[in-house]
């Protein structure tokens, strides 16, 4: 009778799973990239990266567009122009951003792109270099209650990830 117990508890616990391992239980979001440190480039695009799990979170924007300034704004990403992805890489990611060497990036074997949720964008410091082409800057995002989709995947939440002091406004090259 305890096996039968134990047999009833697993099956219902793990059966509706079927072959799809990311049907079952994924650690948070957030906490996935917790401990990651941010990057960037170009107007901007900030990142982080769990290379353990393939996933790689980036921020996308233009500086002028968004008027960014050195006082904190709250963008709604419905209306923004700015880009949230969630990439998944099959195997290594490589050196997926702000680099121009080309094959040296991994394959991206699912995309999910924000569907709502905010971000709140602040330049730290202003002009650290100012070239007739670049302007860098260090940039603060944070983003919260973040709803992304798939096709013919679960969404993905994450409900705050901050990426903290991020040098960008260079172009790779």
């Amino acid at each position: 009778m305890k096996k039968l117990i134990i047999g009833l508890l697993f099956v219902m616990t793990f059966g509706s799973c079927g072959e799809e391992i990311d049907c079952c239980a994924m650690p948070p979001m957030d906490s996935l990239f917790a401990s990651q440190k941010a990057k960037g480039c170009s107007s901007f695009y900030v990142f982080k990266e769990n290379r353990q799990e393939g996933l790689h979170l980036a921020v996308k924007g233009d500086r002028d567009e968004l008027q960014l300034s050195e006082m904190a704004q709250v963008f709604d990403l419905k209306t923004a122009d700015l880009t949230v992805e969630l990439l998944k890489f099959e195997g290594e990611i490589g050196q997926y951003a702000c680099d121009d060497v080309v094959g040296d990036e991994g394959t991206v074997e699912q995309t999910w792109v924000a569907a709502e949720g905010q971000a709140t964008l602040q330049i730290l410091e202003d002009s650290i270099s100012v070239q007739s082409w670049e302007t860098t800057y260090r940039l603060q995002v944070k983003l919260k209650n973040i709803r992304l989709t798939a096709e013919n995947k679960d969404d993905v939440r994450i409900d705050e990830v901050l990426f903290e002091d991020v040098y960008v406004g260079w172009l790779p090259g």
